[in-house]
């Protein structure tokens, strides 16, 4: 079987599973193929920045994904989880706080991201509260069984797939000093 260069959905398809998979450079030149063929895509457009996060391209990803949300504000959450994502990596903590916070209703992992990003911002006292948040709404959605250790180590794995060990190390740090269990 053979890709259709030209079709577009395909090629988000593909590129986004390379880069979710630690082929990060390969999934962006996808997206950028994608976005060739369809520019007016606000949907492309927010999957090439995903693969540019996954990539360590974070300045790339920033200028794409908050111009794909100013000229589409009902893009999906994930836009802001990748945007928040992108400020993390470059040290901008409080824009990762601030893109962060504009999800209504985070599911846990961005309250993670929030617990990380407010102990690395140097506010201990709401990182802590962040972080018991992030417990509550992962026994909410998960259950009673819910594991915190075993879904930081999931996340932590999950990080372990970007391209560069500099943002996993961040993330990581970030995790520790908001007291979630690394």
């Amino acid at each position: 079987m053979a890709l259709d260069r030209d079709e577009p959905e395909a090629l988000r398809v593909l590129g986004l599973a390379l880069a979710k998979n630690g082929r990060p450079d390969e999934g962006v030149r996808m997206l950028e193929r994608a976005l060739e063929i369809v520019p007016a895509s606000a949907d492309m457009a927010t999957m090439l920045g995903i693969c540019l996060v996954h990539a360590g391209r974070h300045d790339e990803a920033i200028e794409m994904l908050t111009t794909t949300i100013r000229l589409d504000p009902f893009q999906p959450d994930w836009a802001h989880e990748f945007l928040g994502e992108a400020h993390f990596f470059q040290h901008r903590f409080r824009e990762a706080i601030a893109v962060y916070e504009r999800i209504v209703d985070p599911p846990s992992w961005i309250i993670a991201y929030l617990a990380a990003s407010y102990a690395m911002n140097g506010d201990d006292e709401t990182a802590a509260k962040q972080a018991k948040a992030f417990v509550r709404s992962l026994s909410r959605e998960f259950g009673e069984q819910a594991d915190v250790a075993q879904f930081i180590d999931e996340s932590v794995k999950n990080f372990m797939l970007y391209k560069r060990p500099e943002d996993r190390e961040l993330m990581i740090d970030g995790y520790r000093k908001a007291g979630l269990p690394v």
